[in-house]
């Protein structure tokens, strides 16, 4: 379920790249995610300086670089690009969690990269540096998971609020210098660019990575 909600979020975030730039549809989707969450979740100071990592690897790191990336390839490509964050999540967690990892897993890993090699030569990718934005996304999403995994204990739906909430300063300052006319495409925006910032933010986030979280705190990459 949590992957078939991420799926159509790519579609969805296509549709509002058609209306709004992609940093200012990223701030916009945790706004909304830290206006439904943050009144009712609350936080320690040990929880913080986690959260506020969390803020830079996953709510920058991942969730810009994918949506400026997604605004130069079709939602297709780009989903399967940051989906390398898995088999680089499980390469981590070898390394930094000494979690082991099966053959099959290892054989895996290595099909995965190799296809995102062919991929690479793809006309759906215009340019190398997207790619390179869609990689260090995905990146992103594997280092955000080993530090979930590090944590101390953070309930799931607080975890998602107040990732949201630190993130909105810093993706704030990155669409206010790199971007332009924000408050006009958001006033002339259509149903594509208000349902992408809704789903992205209720559905993708509140929903399924909620759930996702929930999930990795009791898991291994075994």
């Amino acid at each position: 379920m949590v992957v078939c909600i991420w799926a159509f979020n790519n579609v969805a975030v296509k549709w509002g790249l058609l209306e709004l730039p992609p940093l200012f549809l990223t701030w916009m989707r945790f706004v909304v995610v830290a206006i439904v969450l943050v009144p009712f979740c609350r936080i320690t100071r040990q929880q913080l300086p986690w959260l506020l990592l969390l803020a830079f690897t996953f709510g920058f790191m991942h969730f810009s670089l994918l949506f400026v990336g997604m605004r130069y390839t079709d939602a297709g490509t780009g989903a399967i690009v940051v989906q390398l964050g898995t088999p680089i999540a499980m390469l981590l967690a070898m390394v930094v969690l000494k979690e082991k990892l099966r053959l099959v897993q290892l054989s895996g890993i290595m099909v995965s990269l190799s296809g995102v090699v062919v991929l690479s030569g793809s006309p759906t990718i215009p340019a190398w540096w997207v790619l390179c934005l869609l990689l260090c996304s995905a990146t992103g999403w594997a280092i955000s998971n080993l530090i979930v995994k590090k944590s101390p204990p953070i309930k799931p739906l607080t975890m998602t609020g107040w990732i949201a909430f630190l993130a909105i300063p810093i993706v704030g300052a990155a669409t206010w210098i790199m971007e332009s006319s924000q408050i006009s495409a958001l006033s002339h925006a259509g149903w594509r660019g208000w349902f992408a910032i809704f789903y992205s933010a209720i559905a993708s986030s509140i929903v399924a990575y909620t759930l996702w979280y929930a999930m990795l705190k009791n898991t291994t990459s075994t």
